[in-house]
């Protein structure tokens, strides 16, 4: 196995190492995201706030509403 890549832990494994390599995937996405228009199918998700920091109203309450369930 080729610990400390996205594509071993898309295969299963989550090692330190690959869990890192695919955190660090994630993370520069988000980056990329951030300059770019939200699309429209986005909002009103937790992946427009999330992923795309959109703050808009439907964003913030998807939000809210992933905050609930993980509280509950």
């Amino acid at each position: 196995m080729n610990h400390g890549t996205r594509a071993n832990y898309n295969a299963g494994c989550r090692c330190p190492s690959c869990r890192s390599a695919n955190a660090s995937y994630f993370w520069d996405l988000r980056e990329r995201n951030r300059g770019l228009e939200v699309p429209e199918h986005v909002h009103g998700s937790i992946n427009g706030y999330v992923n795309y920091c959109c703050r808009c109203e439907l964003c913030k309450a998807a939000s809210r509403r992933r905050r609930q369930k993980a509280v509950a």
